[in-house]
Parts: C-alpha cells; sequence; structure tokens
C-alpha cells in the first residue's frame, strides 16, 4: 500500500518476522526509505496498533517515543471501540 505523509510517497509492507524486524517488534518506520513494515499475520487489532504508532513516527520523527505509543494507543483505542477493521 502507498500512502502520502508530510507531503511524501510511503510504502506501507508486510514482512516476515526474520527479514528485518527485531525480535517482539511488531512494526518498523524506516524514515530515510520512506518505509512503513508491519509484521504479517498480526491480530487485527495489535495491526492497526501498529500501522498506526509507525504512522506517527513518519509523521512526527522527532516525537519521543513515550508520546508516540500514547498518541497511537489513544488513536488506536478511539478507532477500534467506533467499530474500524481491515477488510481485504
Amino acid at each position: 500500500m502507498r500512502i502520502k505523509i508530510n507531503n511524501e510517497q510511503w510504502r506501507v509492507v508486510e514482512i516476515e518476522r526474520d527479514e528485518t524486524l527485531m525480535r517482539g517488534d511488531t512494526g518498523y518506520c524506516n524514515i530515510k526509505g520512506k518505509r512503513i513494515e508491519i509484521r504479517e499475520h498480526l491480530r487485527p487489532r495489535m495491526r492497526l496498533n501498529t500501522l498506526v504508532h509507525e504512522a506517527i513516527h513518519a509523521y512526527m520523527p522527532h516525537l519521543h517515543h513515550k508520546r508516540v505509543y500514547e498518541l497511537g494507543d489513544l488513536i488506536e483505542q478511539l478507532l477500534w471501540k467506533d467499530g474500524y477493521r481491515r477488510i481485504k
């Protein structure tokens, strides 16, 4: 999938655990490469949380990681409680 963040084209890709993610990580934001990596086979709510979290990193790369977690959790909870789910 492609998405525009800060007027730049970004790619969002699913990857297997052993490609570039560290053990236990569910996603990664590659600022220089304009690429968000999401682990394959995540449960729907964890996938939503990870997408939001990594998009925040992309949009505000200098935001403290604690704030990224707080904002990501807030947005994920709001979307989840409002019924947003992935449609393939």
